[in-house]
């Protein structure tokens, strides 16, 4: 038990009775009755249970859950009667726990000071929800983290601020017998990857659940047959999701038992590196860790030759394999392949005609057909030590490794890389798997980068002493055609999610104070920013502009060799006399520019009015373009 909470209100009927309510890890509320020692019990509640309060009439139960949410339960009928939910992403203990001072059996911390990626999507079809992977329990011990589970698919609405819902990704433990004979909690799924389709009807995600070491000791006589025990048990799934305005939920229709098999060969199943979306049709990729690109999509679902249809007439659809692409095959050693890291990614172009792959280390970027199933290139050189994330934009794609690249698909040809800093490059691959994000946006023609800071792991005695409250995250914003970022920024939290903010130009960022953050060009309105009041957005603060700042996680001594500038051409004396011209002109502003700043949705999510004063200034204030508008 973690808490306990004695109702003022019972307690002055101590004739009639004396209740304590208490709650706790195995998320049940409980309801004990002091003279008859009869107990009521509530199971199910989601989470576990971190503090209890009765409301001063006796009416209400107030209960605090510990994945960001709390629960309002009526004292009568035991329902509830209300749920206010904020983001239930991890989140780091910045203080002790009341449960801390119970002892109990803990987990195995991760190996590495590391908080892992959330994965997350925005929805094209409606950019003001957020899709979230989430677990039972949102806060991570920063001294000793563990593995966390995220087997809830949490939707966020980002105007409003607001939780819309929550529903099972994966096979939930939400019960009063939520551990084991060996005291220890029962091992959940952990949903590791989320893509939703540009129609924003389809949804894919994977999961995978590898057994504890704790409770195959018994079979393993020496580490590595600990090891092989445990991936010879693994569990991995990838499932696909139809959108069902019916039920507004999510429903599973088809569901692939080890899309991958290991690297070594035996049949099991392997871990999912990498999952990309198709934007302009219904197609899904996957990376295997047995290097092979596996291409997904859908397929009527047929009986007996028949179409099977639902009762609106609408045919069913299956997901299948439509090729399978064999990069390379590994030559297996004796210490392979439990020691040997292993990191992939896939993107898809814009226009889905070539697909993107890099796996392990070999330093070979392949652009394949996902019509065809073939390989069309393989490019060297482009990336240095593991692969950490590939992503298109419009004609260039970035890469990500110890070093940032960017290469021109049309010109075949490097535009600038950048090498990153030592520190972290230094990192391990988990820290670099989990810890650094690239996110591209289409509309601003810019894609953005996200780097842990003051991560070293030079010995192992440090490595088990570091705290992550030491960490923090470094932001850059980047264009195709410049070397220097154009946006800086350095975040007291870690980041563990970077996405694009489709609705508006720029990126949505969430850290582990399970904040959304809204990074974007001036004078654009963030789409958070409509939940939030005026004194918030600090519109007469003075705009502070710092060109020397410099950012740690990049080393700007190198790869200037690389660097492809434009160049500047100088006015002619005929250009000077247009530009004198133009300084003297009125703005014009046209109603398409109004209309994007007045019809941003519907009346109670208008932005407040002095930022909307600030945006229709900022119109009249601009100069017109040379020729007009």
């Amino acid at each position: 038990m973690v808490c306990l909470s004695f109702s003022t209100k019972i307690q002055k009927l101590i004739d009639l009775g004396n209740y304590i309510i208490s709650g706790g890890t195995e998320t049940v509320l409980i309801l004990w009755q002091l003279d008859t020692g009869h107990q009521q019990f509530l199971p199910h509640m989601g989470a576990t249970i971190q503090k209890v309060v009765i409301s001063p009439s006796g009416s209400s139960y107030g209960i605090q859950l510990a994945d960001n949410s709390t629960i309002v339960i009526s004292t009568a009928e035991l329902e509830a009667t209300a749920h206010i939910a904020g983001v239930q992403a991890n989140v780091l203990q910045y203080e002790e726990p009341i449960e801390s001072i119970v002892l109990r059996v803990g987990e195995e911390p991760s190996k590495y000071p590391l908080i892992q990626r959330t994965p997350a999507v925005v929805n094209p079809s409606d950019p003001t929800r957020l899709l979230l992977a989430v677990g039972q329990h949102q806060e991570i011990n920063p001294h000793k983290p563990i593995l966390p589970t995220s087997q809830w698919l949490q939707t966020f609405d980002l105007g409003t601020g607001h939780n819309l819902s929550r529903q099972a990704l994966t096979r939930t433990v939400v019960t009063h017998i939520n551990t084991a004979p060996n005291a220890h909690m029962i091992s959940e799924p952990r949903t590791t990857h989320i893509q939703i389709s540009s129609d924003g009807l389809w949804l894919a995600t994977i999961d995978e659940w590898l057994p504890p070491a704790r409770d195959l000791d018994y079979l393993a006589r020496k580490p590595r047959d600990l090891e092989s025990e445990r991936l010879s048990k693994r569990e991995v799934y990838l499932k696909f999701w139809q959108w069902s305005p019916i039920t507004t939920s999510w429903e599973l229709v088809s569901r692939v038992n080890s899309p991958h098999s290991s690297a070594d060969n035996l049949g099991n199943a392997g871990h999912v590196l990498s999952l990309a979306v198709d934007p302009s049709s219904l197609r899904f990729s996957t990376i295997g860790e047995d290097s092979i690109v596996r291409t997904w999509t859908t397929k009527t679902r047929k009986r007996d030759g028949v179409v099977v249809k639902d009762k609106n007439g609408k045919a069913f659809r299956n997901w299948t394999c439509e090729s399978a692409i064999y990069l390379y095959t590994p030559e297996l050693s004796d210490d392979a392949p439990f020691s040997v890291p292993i990191n992939g990614s896939v993107a898809f172009s814009p226009d889905g005609s070539v697909l993107a792959a890099a796996h392990g280390k070999d330093s070979l970027l392949h652009l394949l057909d996902p019509e065809t199933g073939t390989i069309r290139l393989s490019l060297t050189g482009l990336f240095e030590g593991e692969i950490i994330s590939l992503a298109f934009l419009s004609s260039n794609l970035i890469i990500l490794s110890n070093k940032l690249t960017i290469y021109d698909l049309v010109r075949a040809e490097t535009r600038y890389s950048v090498k990153l800093s030592a520190t972290t490059s230094s990192l391990s691959l988990a820290q670099k798997s989990e810890m650094m994000h690239l996110a591209v946006d289409p509309q601003s023609e810019t894609f953005a980068l996200a780097l842990p800071g003051r991560i070293t792991a030079p010995t192992v005695e440090e490595i088990r002493t570091q705290s992550l409250l030491a960490q923090y995250s470094e932001l850059a914003v980047f264009s195709v055609t410049k070397r220097e970022p154009m946006v800086r920024q350095t975040f007291g939290t870690i980041i563990t999610a970077l996405l694009p903010a489709m609705a508006t130009e720029g990126f949505l960022v969430l850290d582990t104070l399970a904040e959304i953050r809204t990074v974007v060009k001036k004078g654009v309105q963030p789409i958070t920013a409509l939940a939030q009041s005026t004194s918030s957005l600090h519109l007469d603060d003075p705009v502070i502009e710092d060109e020397e700042e410099e950012v740690a996680m990049i080393n700007d001594n190198e790869g200037d060799e690389e660097e492809a500038e434009d160049e500047i051409q100088p006015l002619t004396p005929g250009d000077e006399e247009d530009a004198d011209v133009d300084d003297d002109e009125k703005p014009v502003v046209t109603a398409q520019q109004l209309k994007g700043i007045f019809d941003v949705g519907p009346a109670f999510a208008l932005p407040p009015v002095e930022e909307m004063f600030y945006q229709v200034a900022g119109l009249f204030a601009e100069k017109p373009l040379v020729g007009g508008v």
